[in-house]
């Protein structure tokens, strides 16, 4: 499968003390490619003393096709863990995910 024209990036992160590790992207569902879907999905988490991500919900969403895709992403993302004697900051964080596609060529698609 061709991904070239698929882009998921996520936007922003409410503001968190808390650095990313691994960031883990959602896949653009094939249904959405195919009918040419854009849209975006918030989901909104905890994360642990050891830099897991817990509790994780979709807070919102354009398009229920994108709500699987961005919750997996989250739940396999890593963030710092925290050192001996350091609090947890802000205990919830979002993260926005905007699914886009490349516009297409007249020629990819045979006009």
């Amino acid at each position: 499968e061709n991904v070239a024209d698929l882009r998921v990036t996520f936007l922003r992160d409410s503001s968190s003390d808390r650095k990313p590790v691994s960031t883990s992207f959602p896949y653009y569902p094939s249904i959405a490619r195919r009918d040419r879907i854009e849209g975006e999905a918030t989901v909104c988490f905890k994360i642990d003393v050891r830099g897991n991500v817990k509790r994780a919900s979709v807070r919102s969403y354009t398009h229920k096709i994108f709500k699987k895709p961005a919750l997996r992403a989250i739940k396999s993302s890593t963030f710092e863990a925290l050192l001996p004697g350091q609090v947890l900051g802000r205990s919830k964080v979002c993260r926005v995910y905007r699914f886009r596609l490349e516009p297409l060529l007249a020629e990819e698609i045979g006009l």
